[in-house]
């Protein structure tokens, strides 16, 4: 796999469905294709125009983050409407449980055989980019908070075991996925080593990805491409360090030699 075909764009960060299709056909050659996220889904073109016109100069490389989360039935009449789109990729939450993931993952593979189309890989959302320890303790997840939590060790053995208490609700969620039979995740960087040791065949997409030095925004877990790739991830999405670059070729193109060298 070329270096350029590991790189999602996320169109998010545009401003309109016009920016959106500016900025693809001034890159599309570049990259192997552009995230659709919720911005662009509710836009006034709304979702499937907005990806389907993004898809006249994109090749129909499209990951669709709808991010589907709801009762199994709702979820598999979302996917059945979502196949005629002939998208690369779309995404469900983890957090919707195995039969909501299945439905996904059987209703695509049904409707796309039933209207002889290419099925789109269906990845589960795991624990989002924003999303830390403490925002994770506020949300219940208390199975995974242990007795043994240094309480008089340094900040950094405290910092490393919070890291290591999301790691354990990801790959939980990873596990849930690949018992599902979907085929990949959505992770951070932080987790991808341990969602790969647990799924060696997973197609795992990172975001949160951010240069050396740049500010995370947003996002608490974030990495460079090069320990992205390093840790296992097989596709990058980034946003803001190529949507808000003064030239983004060149920034996509430094991204680019950056996976090459890892």
């Amino acid at each position: 796999m070329l270096a350029k075909d590991r790189i999602i764009v996320a169109l998010d960060d545009t401003s309109t469905i016009q920016a959106a299709i500016s900025l693809g056909r001034e890159i599309g050659t570049h990259v192997w294709g552009f995230k659709v996220g919720l911005e662009l889904i509710h836009s006034e073109m709304g979702g499937y125009k907005a990806a389907s016109a993004i898809q006249a100069w994109a090749g129909n490389n499209i990951l669709y983050d709808c991010k589907l989360h709801d009762i199994p039935q709702q979820v598999a009449d979302t996917v059945s409407r979502l196949i005629p789109l002939q998208l690369k990729m779309f995404t469900v939450h983890c957090s919707g449980g195995v039969k909501m993931m299945q439905a996904a993952q059987n209703t695509a593979t049904q409707e796309s055989k039933a209207k002889n189309l290419p099925k789109p890989l269906v990845l589960g959302v795991t624990i989002l980019t924003s999303l830390d320890f403490r925002a994770l303790t506020e949300l219940g997840f208390d199975n995974f908070m242990r007795s043994d939590f240094p309480m008089t060790f340094t900040e950094q053995a405290k910092d490393e075991y919070r890291e290591k208490v999301v790691q354990r609700i990801v790959v939980n969620l990873a596990k849930l996925a690949k018992e599902a039979g979907l085929d990949g995740v959505i992770c951070s960087p932080h987790e991808a080593k341990s969602v790969r040791e647990v799924w060696p065949k997973a197609v795992i997409v990172t975001p949160g990805i951010r240069a050396a030095h740049a500010p995370a925004d947003d996002q608490k877990r974030t990495a460079t491409a090069r320990e992205a790739i390093e840790a296992g991830a097989d596709y990058l999405v980034i946003g803001r360090p190529i949507t808000q670059a003064p030239d983004p070729i060149v920034a996509v193109e430094k991204i680019a030699l950056e996976i090459e060298e890892s």
